[in-house]
C-alpha cells in the first residue's frame, strides 16, 4: 500500500472506532468467531464482573488493521497473518506483533478454519500422500504428472492427475500453498480446475465424477464417491488421517489454527487486562466454553501451556 493511501486508511479506521473508548478490551477480526468471542466474554465476566468489551468482527482481513492503527487490543484471525499484514504492522510500530494460537480449526465446517483434506476417487488405490508428492503434483516441471509417478500401476499408471480445488486467490488456497507447496506460485495450471466455493463440496464432487482427479477440500465435503488420503509432512511418514481427534491433537499436518495477535513492544509486558483475558481463553474453562458454542476444537494441554508462555 502506498504511504498516502495507508495513512488515509489509518485515519478512517481510527475515526470509525473513536467511540469505543479505552476501558474496554477491543477485539477486531474474523466474523466467523462471533459466537466463540461472545462465549469467552460471558465466561470472563463471571470471574471479572466489571469487564467490558468492544467487539468489531468484520473479517480476518480487518483484524490486523485494527491492531496496528491502535483501535484494537486484540486481532483474532481464522488463519495466520499474511506477510503483508505483518509488514504493515511493522511499518507502523517498528516491531512485529505478538502471535498466540488460541484454538484449533474445525475438521470440516466452512468459515470455521477447516482442515484441508485431499480426496481421490473411491476406486483410486492410493491411500496416502506426502508434501513432497503434492509439490511434485502441483509445481511446474518438465513432464505432466501421472498417477504412476505416485506409485500406482495398471490402468492408473499412465493417467494424468487432474486437480480440483478452491479458487487460487482464496484464503484456503493461499494457506495450502504456503503449508504444503513451499509457497510456490508456479503451478501446473493446465491440470487445475478452480471453484469459487468455500464449502469445498464442488471440488469433491468434481473428483466423484472424475476417476483420475484429486480434490483440495475439507472434511465436511466428503461424499460416498470419494475417499480422504492420509497425509505426511515428510517423505517417510508418519501418515495421519483427517479425523477430528487428529486435528485437535495437532498431528494432522493440514490442520489449521485460530490466532490472536497483539501489540507488545519489545521488553514490555502485555497489558494486564488483555493478558488476563487471554489466560482465560487458553484455560480449560475457556476452551470448553468455546467448544460448546461452535465447531472449533480445543488445543491440547501441552500446546496451551506453550502458548501461555508467550504472554510472559
Amino acid at each position: 500500500m502506498r504511504p498516502i493511501a495507508f495513512a488515509i486508511t489509518l485515519l478512517l479506521i481510527r475515526t470509525a472506532a473513536s467511540a469505543e473508548g479505552g476501558a474496554a478490551i477491543r477485539i477486531w477480526g474474523d466474523d466467523g468467531m462471533e459466537r466463540v468471542v461472545g462465549a469467552w466474554e460471558s465466561g470472563f465476566r463471571e470471574q471479572h464482573p466489571g469487564a467490558t468489551f468492544a467487539v468489531r468482527l468484520m473479517g480476518s482481513g480487518t483484524g490486523m488493521a485494527g491492531l496496528y492503527s491502535g483501535t484494537a487490543d486484540l486481532a483474532i484471525l481464522g488463519r495466520a497473518a499474511t506477510a503483508k499484514e505483518i509488514m504493515a504492522f511493522e511499518w507502523v510500530r517498528k516491531y512485529k506483533p505478538l502471535e498466540v494460537e488460541v484454538l484449533s480449526g474445525s475438521l470440516g465446517t466452512p468459515r470455521k478454519s477447516p482442515a484441508v483434506v485431499l480426496f481421490v476417487h473411491r476406486d483410486n488405490p492410493l491411500s496416502r500422500i506426502s508434501f513432497d508428492q503434492l509439490e511434485r503434483m502441483f509445481v511446474c516441471g518438465p513432464d505432466a504428472v501421472k498417477w504412476g509417478d505416485l506409485g500406482l500401476g495398471g490402468e492408473w499408471a499412465g493417467q494424468a492427475v487432474r486437480i480440483y480445488m478452491p479458487d487460487a486467490g482464496s484464503g484456503t488456497a493461499a494457506w495450502f500453498r504456503a503449508k504444503a507447496l513451499g509457497n510456490s506460485r508456479k503451478w501446473r495450471w493446465e491440470s487445475v480446475r478452480e471453484f469459487d466455493d468455500e464449502t469445498g463440496r464442488m471440488a469433491a464432487e468434481g473428483v466423484e465424477a472424475d476417476r483420475y482427479g484429486i480434490a483440495v477440500s475439507n472434511g465436511g465435503a466428503a461424499n460416498a464417491g470419494v475417499k480422504a488420503l492420509a497425509i505426511s509432512a515428510g517423505p517417510a511418514g508418519p501418515w495421519v488421517e483427517a479425523t477430528a481427534a487428529n486435528v485437535a491433537a495437532r498431528s494432522y499436518p493440514l490442520a489449521r489454527s485460530i490466532y490472536v495477535y497483539l501489540d507488545r513492544a519489545p521488553g514490555k509486558p502485555v497489558d494486564a487486562r488483555v493478558a488476563e483475558f487471554l489466560q482465560y481463553v487458553m484455560s480449560g474453562a475457556g476452551q470448553r466454553r468455546a467448544q460448546r458454542v461452535d465447531d472449533f476444537l480445543a488445543l491440547p494441554p501441552e500446546a496451551l501451556a506453550e502458548q501461555r508462555k508467550r504472554l510472559e
